[in-house]
């Protein structure tokens, strides 16, 4: 059995959505798409982990 830290699928949604976060703006520069946001990753990561790129206290708890 493969452990868990050495696995290529993670299960963890918070890890998940970092990866997705990274490979999407990756894209997006290499598209050359202009960026609207300052922090594109955090953006992308919320929208990925919540559903909603916009942060509130629930959602950062």
């Amino acid at each position: 059995m493969i452990p868990s830290e050495l696995s290529l699928v993670t299960l963890q949604p918070a890890r998940q959505a970092a990866l997705r976060a990274i490979a999407e703006v990756e894209q997006h520069q290499e598209n050359r798409k202009r960026l609207l946001s300052e922090n594109p990753h955090a953006r992308a990561f919320m929208r990925h982990l919540t559903g909603s790129s916009r942060i509130n206290t629930r959602s950062a708890q």
